[in-house]
């Protein structure tokens, strides 16, 4: 009982870090827009992804392999962490050594605002933070194996706290998207030292008279995870690059202010998903029918909440954006109403996702992220200097439609009990049933009021149509039974 409340606990702290982050996140881009305008959100929203990208070369994917190598081999624990530590040295190296050839390229296209007049100071400096927090998250990764996730969020409160309030001092002493970067580099680099001297106390100080061999087997095992997240990375940031660098920082900024809205709604299924992850992992090796029954509710209850979620936001957003200032209006209420759309199928595809990997199939998952970058890529190409930011958000919400077909038709093959259209109907005719009656009450007009009235008669729907079986989802409280044998939780979600 004890493990379980520790375990139970550890879940806690996870799921409050990740929404701390979120929301202190979403409060300081309320704040940059306030006092430096759209351009100045554009600006440091290009920075921000572009070198998050980059420094996925810096991590290389070993955040996640010391979570494995770690528990499996915790007496070289400090033989590991020398290695690791002298190979993303070397990697963060090359890191800015691409950050010099992409800023010199981007100066010589011709591109518009946000990528004309970047310097090389202020993007070394976002670069050293997106390096410093890879160290960091690698750092972290021991303490989830040795399951002290409360260690891992005083690190994490250290470097987005400190981040952030060093931020808003520096921008209010008058320093711009400059300070902002100082501010991020200096707050993640104390937090990477603490988090380091922590491990070191627990598992021993790093030995960095380490054998080639060593290294090269971490970096031939880290590569494929590198991989994988760089597509993911893409797949999720590479439309505000693409709109930074064909557009100007005004669009970026406006485009920003909404995407950041969505970003937190999305914390919602990443959170349900952190619970159920550890169950389907169980019912996946003990009754595949079981796991599909459950999965299909599950699904049926993250589209409900994808769609309710949607039609709230949608409605809500010109009071939502009116938070970020005067430079935001109707143009960031538009792409919010856009981009929120994505939360529907989104939602649903962090069930099918988590149940892709319960059955050991996240290399076809892998596989999936890579054409959704590709075609991400190729939409924004056609759209953004069509269409501007609203291209970019259509082509956010396409795409995840056509990742949401790829991991079903997979799934569907793996698994030839899942029939995903029954449970997907239930919730839209619900949907749809509700928008229709609060229409014709004639509640078109008033916002607040059609939204009040949809969600009442949507949840009406939902049970008079029986689309959520709670019974099935009682099937959840497996859960319980294996806490006791889940050793790690999921690490380093930088979306």
């Amino acid at each position: 009982m004890a493990t379980l409340r520790k375990l139970a606990g550890n879940v806690a702290l996870r799921t409050g870090t990740e929404a701390f982050k979120k929301l202190v996140n979403l409060g300081f881009v309320v704040f940059v827009a306030r006092k430096l305008g759209a351009d100045g959100l554009g600006r440091y929203s290009f920075l921000l992804v572009l070198t998050s990208i980059l420094g996925l070369v810096a991590d290389c994917g070993f955040s996640t392999l010391m979570l494995r190598e770690v528990a499996t081999r915790r007496d070289e624990a400090p033989r590991l962490l020398g290695a690791s530590i002298i190979m993303k040295s070397f990697l963060s190296g090359i890191t800015f050594g691409l950050l010099w050839i992409v800023i010199g390229w981007l100066h010589s296209s011709g591109g518009a605002g946000a990528t004309s007049r970047i310097g090389y100071t202020e993007a070394y400096l976002f670069a050293a933070y997106s390096v410093l927090l890879s160290f960091m998250e690698m750092f972290n990764a021991f303490f989830v194996v040795d399951q002290r996730l409360d260690l891992d969020a005083i690190t994490n409160v250290i470097q987005r706290g400190g981040a952030v309030l060093l931020g808003i001092v520096l921008v209010l002493a008058g320093m711009s998207v400059e300070g902002i970067g100082l501010a991020f580099m200096v707050a993640t680099g104390a937090a990477a030292i603490v988090a380091l001297w922590i491990v070191s106390r627990r598992f021993g100080n790093p030995i960095f008279r380490v054998k080639l061999a060593l290294c090269k087997s971490l970096l031939k095992e880290a590569v494929p995870l590198a991989l994988t997240l760089f597509f993911s990375a893409v797949y999720f940031k590479i439309d505000q690059v693409m709109l930074g660098w064909m557009r100007s920082e005004t669009e970026l900024g406006w485009y920003s202010a909404a995407y950041r809205v969505f970003e937190v709604a999305a914390l919602i299924p990443s959170i349900l998903m952190l619970i159920v992850l550890p169950v389907f992992s169980r019912l996946a090796k003990e009754s595949r029918k079981t796991l599909v029954r459950v999965g299909q509710q599950v699904l049926a209850l993250l589209l409900t909440l994808g769609i309710a979620v949607s039609v709230v936001i949608a409605l809500a957003a010109p009071r939502i954006i009116a938070l970020f200032g005067r430079d935001f209006g109707a143009e960031s209420s538009e792409a919010l109403s856009i981009l929120i759309w994505t939360a529907v199928p989104i939602f649903c595809n962090f069930v099918l996702s988590t149940m892709l990997i319960a059955i050991g199939k996240q290399t076809r998952l892998a596989h999936c992220f890579m054409l959704g970058a590709a075609l991400n890529i190729a939409l924004n190409w056609i759209a953004i200097p069509r269409w501007g930011y609203l291209g970019a958000a259509w082509s956010t919400v396409i795409t995840e439609l056509v990742l949401f077909s790829l991991i079903a038709h997979f799934l569907g093959r793996y698994l030839s009990e899942w029939k995903i259209r029954a449970f997907l109907a239930r919730p839209l005719a619900s949907a749809l049933l509700a928008a229709g009656l609060a229409l014709v009450l004639g509640l078109g007009s008033n916002r607040p009021v059609f939204a009040a009235v949809w969600l009442a008669l949507f949840g009406v729907g939902i049970v008079a149509l029986r689309a959520i079986n709670l019974r099935e989802l009682a099937l959840l409280r497996g859960a319980e039974r294996i806490l006791g044998h889940s050793n790690v939780a999921d690490h380093g979600n930088r979306r």
